[in-house]
Parts: structure tokens; sequence; C-alpha cells
């Protein structure tokens, strides 16, 4: 008997890769799987399913409005692309390569499926009341958060996405506010092109990344010339620099652009609209609660089999 609980996975999972580790050593199959998460990121230990003589086999699975792209008649998105923050993930230089991967599969499967696509295409509650659809799955996902300080010029303020997506560009000077793996990764990125980088976050750097991912990035960091300042709450973003605070007293650091990495938050309005419009409404994936990408696997799976 394996020590895992099913219901219990995604929780384990997205915590600590290695509480799989024995399982993972005997099957490479699965030790891919969990090379390549976003691909390949459910183990089925069912033997009433399972091929004869095997003991457990990957499944494929993806985030939460990617299950309800295969289960729906229509989908509709208000951008001009589909993938929410994955689309976004998979422009980083980092992760171009790979991510972009489960996206194509995904196009392909709704071409074959027959979906009925709409980009550019904003819901709202009155076209929930015209269309009359018999159950709505609403995976908003999440927008990018601001800074709760004093902003006396917004000339150099921008969000981390925005630079990922060349939506806007950099000065040569650059401070990163924020210490995770979105913080981490754009100062790795800028630093590459060039960039006089600086990384400020309020907390630890690293606060709840996965180990091996956080000191990975920080010595890449470190050996591309970054300061980091941990522990450095920001107070005032001027027109020419931020201020911080840095050993209890005020520091000013000089920047041509300042990059916003500070999290998400949950795109809640359109399901709180619709809520007593339709018979059937699912809310799902980070317009719930931004968390980890098995969260939103999970839950899209369980609609998925309730519609």
């Amino acid at each position: 008997m394996y020590p895992l609980t099913p219901g219990e996975s995604p929780e384990n999972i997205s915590k600590d890769y290695y509480s799989l580790a024995p399982i993972v050593m005997e099957n490479p199959g699965i030790r891919n799987a969990l090379t390549i998460l976003y691909q390949k990121s459910q183990i089925d230990f069912t033997s009433g399913r399972l091929p004869k003589d095997q003991a457990s086999v990957v499944i494929w699975s993806f985030m939460a409005h990617h299950q309800g792209i295969r289960l729906r008649d229509l989908l509709r998105e208000c951008l001009k692309w589909l993938g929410g923050q994955w689309h976004v993930a998979s422009r980083q230089p980092q992760k171009r390569q790979d991510y972009s991967k489960l996206l194509s599969y995904l196009d392909r499967g709704l071409k074959k499926a027959g979906v009925e696509l709409r980009l550019n295409n904003r819901v709202s509650a009155e076209t929930v009341k015209e269309e009359k659809p018999d159950a709505v799955v609403v995976a908003t996902g999440a927008t990018p958060a601001a800074l709760n300080v004093p902003v006396l010029s917004e000339r150099i303020l921008v969000q981390a996405n925005d630079v990922i997506l060349g939506q806007v560009r950099t000065g040569d000077r650059v401070v990163v506010v924020g210490g995770r793996y979105l913080g981490m990764e754009i100062a790795d990125q800028l630093a590459d092109e060039g960039k006089k980088v600086r990384l400020v976050t309020r907390r630890s750097t690293g606060r709840g990344m996965e180990r091996n991912v956080y000191l990975t990035l920080r010595n890449r960091l470190i050996q591309k010339g970054v300061h980091l300042f941990s522990n450095c709450p920001v107070v005032e973003i001027r027109e020419n620099g931020v201020y911080i605070v840095f050993d209890n007293d005020l520091l000013f650091l000089e920047a041509d652009t300042i990059v916003l990495a500070v999290g998400v938050r949950p795109e809640k309005e359109l399901g709180e609209k619709l809520k007593g419009l339709v018979e059937e409404l699912y809310l799902i994936g980070d317009c719930v609660e931004p968390r980890d990408v098995m969260f939103a696997i999970r839950e899209g799976a369980e609609v998925g089999r309730l519609i």
C-alpha cells in the first residue's frame, strides 16, 4: 500500500514533491510526470482502472479553465489569447520551451472537440440572462496586485506580467518589488538583458518557495550582480525611484522602472454577479482563491465530472 491519500494528494504534491520519492524512483514514467508537472500531473493507483500487471499510471490533467475547455460547448475569453497566467508564464525565457507545449496541446484539443471559441468577448450578467445557459463555469483567474503605499508618480511603475508579455519596456535601472517566484524570475530575466537590477521584498526572499528552486534562483541572481534587499518594505514610490526601509532607516533606490511582482488578487466580480441567475454555477481556480496550479487542476476535473 502506497502512503498516498487521493483526496490530499494535490496539497501534498504542491507542498513537497519529495513526499512521493519512493514511488517516483521505482517508476520512470511517474518521475517524468513530476519533472514536467504541468503536462502529466496526476497518478492513478486505482486497481480497477489500471492495465494488467501495472501498479500505477500517469494521467493527463490541466488547469481549471482548461478542464472546462474540454467539456463546454462554448468558451469565452475577454482577452485575445487563452491560458491566463499559464500563457504569461509560457512567455518567460526560463519557461518558454516547455510551458508553451501545453497551450499548443490544448489548442489542438479545442479544434478536435469542435468547441466554439470567442476571444475578446467579455461576459456579463446581461450576457448570461440573454443566452440562458444550463450551466456556467467561471474561471476568471486572478489579476496582478498593487502596492498599498503612496505613489507620487506612476510613470515608472509597471507590472511584471506586462514586462513578460512585451507590453512595456523597462529602463536600464530597475527595482523589482516582490521576492517570490515571479519577482526572482523577472529579476533574472532583466539581469540577462543587461539591466542593473535590485530586488526588494518586505519579507524574506524566497518565502514559501520550493527550496531547491529558491536556491537556484538566488545563486543566479547573485552571480549576475542583482542586489537583494530582504525584509525591506517599500514606503513610497517617486518619479525617479523608491524609498524602502533598510536597517530601520530610509534608503532611496534610484530607478528608471519599478516592476511589481507582489502577487495576485482573485477576480471575483463576475462570479458574484451570476449568483442566482443560473441553475448551475461553478467557480473554480484562482477566482476562488489564488493557489498552486494543482488545486486548479483538481477543481476543474471535479466540475467536469459533475456537469
